[in-house]
């Protein structure tokens, strides 16, 4: 009788590393994307844990995430930015996790579509500076 419960036993730990991996990486990315819309500036979320590197996002990741084909490669025209915004406000609420429970947007997503209007923005403040 002992025999059979080894092997259901084994694969339900097996089971469970894997779901217990899958949802501690969704946990950590979701806690990096708040500390980051929150303004925490270091710490845990931004450090490099488990091998994982956080990196700036580039102006050209920022202008593919927005769908915005600029006219020109140094800087934004008025349009291109304005199409960005547009993009940006579209995306975002595309993306906006559903708190009712149902299904909803991406929270990876959305915070990927924050960091690359943010850039943009900065970029284009800048750029009105005299």
């Amino acid at each position: 009788m002992v025999g059979p419960i080894g092997p259901i036993a084994r694969v339900l730990v097996q089971v469970g590393t894997v779901v217990g991996g899958a949802v501690f990486r969704a946990a950590y990315d979701a806690y990096k994307i708040e500390a980051a819309r929150n303004g925490g500036g270091g710490g845990f979320a931004s450090s490099s844990v488990f091998g994982r590197q956080t990196q700036p996002m580039s102006r050209d990741e920022a202008l593919r995430i927005l769908n915005v084909e600029a006219a020109r490669k140094d800087q934004l025209s008025p349009q291109d930015y304005q199409k960005a915004e547009q993009n940006y406000r579209k995306y975002f609420n595309d993306n906006a996790p559903d708190e009712t429970g149902g299904p909803g947007g991406s929270a990876y997503l959305q915070g990927k579509i924050i960091a690359a209007y943010k850039l943009l923005e900065e970029e284009q403040k800048k750029k009105d500076k005299p």
